[in-house]
């Protein structure tokens, strides 16, 4: 329980720096509103500057694809962003919550899971999710998780950039059932990772460009 507190207090200082959480357009298909305009206007030129540190995220359940930017980072959590303020929070690339996409994860705990991950290492952690409800509740939900390095693969980090990557897949058992996270990790840091939140995100797909 120490580790979600940790958590909770990391992802409430960042949200407090932030703006408020809305609906992610892009996702539920609504038209992004006309409050937005000024704001999408503003980030426009961020996101076309390569300087600035990006991340591809994609919903397979929900067929789409957006790029977030990095819009903070405190005690080691970086909060992610779209121009219609959906928000992502993680840590050495292990998701720690979602914010705007309905039934979000409020918080994950994965224990000891990005230093296992980051040094291609096997283990066997607890992975905790606090899921918000359809009626604004809060429900636990654990797994039992094994990691394993799972050998090479080619990456596509960039549109013509490609790197060796070290596959680490994390197969998880709970009383809802089994799933397994895959990540590639590039030197010690994670590139790329598919983690799976709920039952109704499903998988979220993660690209850190370089």
């Amino acid at each position: 329980m120490r580790g979600f507190w940790a958590i909770a207090a990391a992802l409430a200082l960042l949200a407090g720096c932030g703006l408020p959480d809305r609906a992610l357009r892009s996702v539920t298909g609504d038209p992004p509103a006309a409050s937005f305009a000024r704001e999408e206007a503003a980030l426009a030129p961020l996101l076309a500057d390569p300087a600035t540190p990006k991340m591809v995220l994609r919903i397979p359940a929900r067929g789409v694809a957006v790029t977030m930017l990095l819009a903070g980072t405190r005690a080691g959590v970086q909060r992610w962003r779209t121009t219609d303020n959906v928000q992502i929070y993680t840590q050495g690339g292990m998701i720690l919550g979602t914010r705007g996409l309905g039934h979000d994860v409020m918080t994950v705990d994965s224990g000891a899971a990005a230093a296992l991950i980051a040094g291609g290492s096997a283990g066997q952690i607890t992975r905790m999710h606090r899921v918000l409800t359809g009626d604004d509740g809060l429900e636990l939900q654990s797994w039992v998780c094994d990691l394993s390095p799972a050998g090479a693969e080619r990456l596509r980090v960039g549109e013509n950039a490609w790197a060796e990557a070290q596959v680490v897949t994390e197969t998880c058992h709970g009383p809802r059932g089994p799933f397994e996270n895959r990540h590639w990790v590039v030197a010690g840091v994670l590139r790329q990772s598919w983690q799976y939140v709920g039952p109704e995100i499903g998988v979220i797909q993660l690209l850190f460009l370089p």
